[in-house]
């Protein structure tokens, strides 16, 4: 009878901008216990962290680092690389996609003296394409979900190792058997071995392998009582050694037996994934076709592609879009740029993957993660050029297709859409801050003006484009109802509207100071951002944005209208409330001929006592 060897993979990972006590949970409940297990009972494992996660161990918890080099020493641990900051190699460029492969690989060799050869694929979102990049950054093994497998049109059960290439460059896969990913640590110990004795052979050796996320281990709801109190984990390897489980490292089975034959994997992510990349109408059909199916069915349906998270979610390809344009500008920076590498890395902190898509956890709809993203690009382009530079620009920032305007001074970078003659970003330089980072489900109305009679937004023309001072002139295509006029200067920012005809007009402001009990002053009276709030005849608006204060303020008075939004995300596992910005409205009436000008002026706190 042929053995049966088992490899155990840990994926630990913490979204980059976090908060330091979600962190600390994560710690306390899952990375510590699950770590301590290990110690006492001497399962090898690989085990991969996040560069996120490694900074915080290094920073909060070095009796972790302590405890992994002792274990790494004695041959127990295997560590795996990755992309430093769990970036998605699909959203970044490729010279960031070898540079973030490699700063995780030299990390970990230098700071534990072992060699790195496995990486773990961000998400398991995977395109045929990818390894070149692993091999350039010297990986010689991944781990992808036997999902990819039976996409491929290869058939269950699967073990072993894979080899796959592109373009001539070769790269070992671990399949990652989903049954198990399901059954631990949910089914009993007996139910684990007896699965993995359905492999076994009369005569020859089978080897498989379990990965998954460590978070499942005591962060997840009801799973540390399960795990550590009631000695799940225990049992599990004491029942697989009773059974006649060999466990061994992937680097072990490499060296114990060939490989079992050749793959060439599609564009893939692991199921669940493929699912939540759906939008509402394909996910409802896809889960009617999928009750109709077996399971053994099922493993040949395909759900969504990853990057549609980029096409229905707006805000998402904006950040995308946004990280594509800063790489190329300072990756094209020469070498001898003195802050080039310190700037890169920033770029790199913005690339974390989590804030690009949404599924089980919040991901996108997190706006500290959306917060943090911002600010490491501001920190980013700061860095490389600091705050003295003024210009005006036009690119594709969110690569629809149409180009949009950059405007920056020693103040601010701001973004207009020329289609809708509205800031899409205001990024303050000061504060490293985009105030305007509001994510709005239903979203919002775009264009010049809404014509509330013909119910529509009315487009734009670019009637004026200045640089000194910097000016832009928008006029809508037809009928010339309405001028807007943008004016942009150190420390101020004008919209002034010239009305041809009597209208009423509402100014909408989404702003996002992330705290929902932030305040903006309204004339003299402080309104909480997180309540619907209604105050008439208001000459100007005030609110102060980290280190700096903005003071709105209007050439007549407004009736100003506060809406915050909240969005409700529910899963099998939770219900969240997530607060995602006020929008902020100033309406009134307006006669023919009429200007109306609203001026906002950005100062540091201190200059105000």
């Amino acid at each position: 009878m042929g053995k049966i060897y088992f490899s155990w993979v840990i994926h630990n990972h913490q979204p980059e901008g976090n908060f330091t006590w979600v962190m600390d949970e994560a710690y306390e409940k899952s990375y510590k216990p699950f770590l301590d297990f290990l110690k006492h009972s001497g399962l090898k494992i690989a085990l991969h962290n996040s560069g996120t996660l490694w900074e915080y161990f290094d920073l909060h918890a070095p009796e972790y680092v302590d405890d992994v080099i002792s274990m790494v020493d004695k041959g127990q641990l295997e560590l795996i690389g990755g992309t430093f900051f769990e970036a998605i190699l699909s959203t970044i460029p490729d010279d960031d996609k070898v540079n973030q492969l490699k700063l995780l690989r030299d990390f970990v060799e230098q700071k534990f003296k072992t060699p790195v050869n496995g990486a773990w694929v961000t998400e398991r979102v995977w395109e045929p394409h990818f390894p070149k990049f692993y091999n350039e950054a010297g990986y010689h093994y991944v781990f992808l979900d036997d999902y990819h497998f039976t996409q491929a049109g290869e058939t269950l059960p699967l073990q072993g190792y894979y080899l796959t290439e592109d373009q001539g460059y070769q790269l070992f896969v671990f399949p990652i058997d989903k049954k198990l990913r399901y059954l631990i640590p949910w089914h009993s110990p007996e139910e684990v071995l007896d699965y993995l004795k359905s492999f076994s052979s009369e005569c020859e050796d089978v080897y498989i392998l379990y990965a998954d996320d460590g978070e499942k281990f005591g962060l997840w709801q009801g799973t540390y009582e399960l795990c550590y109190e009631e000695k799940y984990l225990d049992k599990l390897l004491s029942t697989l050694l009773r059974g006649g489980v060999e466990i061994i490292l992937p680097s072990e089975v490499l060296e114990k037996t060939n490989r079992s034959g050749l793959v060439y994997l599609p564009t893939c992510t692991y199921p669940e994934m493929a699912e939540w990349s759906l939008d509402k109408a394909s996910y409802e059909h896809y889960k009617q076709v999928k009750e109709k199916l077996t399971e053994s069915e099922a493993i040949w349906l395909h759900g969504g592609f990853w990057r549609r998270f980029l096409k229905d979610h707006p805000e998402s390809r904006w950040m995308y879009g946004r990280v594509i344009s800063l790489s190329r500008y300072l990756n094209n920076l020469t070498p001898r740029h003195p802050r080039k590498n310190k700037a890169l890395m920033e770029l790199y902190r913005a690339e974390a993957n989590d804030v690009f898509w949404h599924g089980v956890f919040g991901g996108l709809y997190l706006s500290h993660l959306r917060r943090n993203l911002f600010h490491r690009l501001i920190r980013a382009i700061t860095t490389a050029d600091g705050t003295k530079k003024s210009y005006m620009d036009l690119q594709d920032f969110d690569l629809d297709g149409i180009e949009e305007l950059r405007v920056a001074n020693d103040t601010y970078h701001v973004f207009v859409e020329p289609q809708t003659a509205s800031i899409r970003e205001f990024d303050l330089l000061q504060a490293k801050e985009n105030m305007l980072d509001v994510l709005d489900p239903e979203g919002i109305v775009h264009g010049l003006f809404l014509d509330k009679w013909h119910g529509h937004a009315v487009n734009y023309t670019i009637a004026t484009r200045e640089f000194k001072p910097a000016k832009l002139v928008f006029h809508p295509e037809n009928d010339l109802l309405l001028e807007k006029v943008f004016t942009f200067g150190s420390g101020f920012l004008e919209v002034t509207y010239k009305f041809l005809k009597e209208s009423e007009l509402v100014v909408e402001i989404p702003l996002n100071l992330w705290n929902p009990s932030a305040e903006i002053t309204a004339g003299s009276q402080a309104l909480p951002l997180n309540e619907e709030a209604q105050i008439m005849n208001v000459e100007d608006l005030h609110w102060d944005v980290g280190v700096e204060h903005m003071d709105l303020v209007f050439s007549k008075r407004v009736n100003v209208k506060l809406e915050p939004i909240q969005v409700l995300h529910e899963s099998g596992l939770f219900k969240e409330v997530t607060y995602q910005g006020t929008i902020v409205t100033a309406q009134f009436n307006t006669c023919d001929g009429e200007e109306f000008s609203a001026k906002l002026y950005v100062s540091e706190k201190t200059e105000r006592g």
